[in-house]
């Protein structure tokens, strides 16, 4: 087999492991995980919110006084998932 050829081999191998091993964790990502409620589908699970802002940021900054700053406490953070949901 000539040089050239070996290489073509190599790389057309090498591309079909990466293939696969891609397609393998998108399909382990997308199952989602044994006992956890939550499937791969972000539609069906989305822990997100978003909205649009439609404050003036002149006023937000105004109302943001540093006595206001000072007297602040912060917003807790969500609990992280479980182990069975990770």
């Amino acid at each position: 087999m000539s040089r050239k050829r070996q290489l073509i081999t190599m790389l057309l191998v090498a591309g079909a492991v990466v293939a696969v091993a891609g397609g393998v964790t998108w399909a382990t990502v997308g199952a989602g995980h044994p006992g956890c409620p939550h499937t791969g589908n972000p539609a069906e699970n989305s822990h997100s919110v978003s909205h649009v802002v439609t404050e003036d940021p002149t006023a937000v900054s105004d109302y943001w006084t540093p006595e206001r700053m000072k007297s602040a406490r912060p917003v807790p953070m969500p609990a992280p998932p479980t182990d069975d949901c990770r």
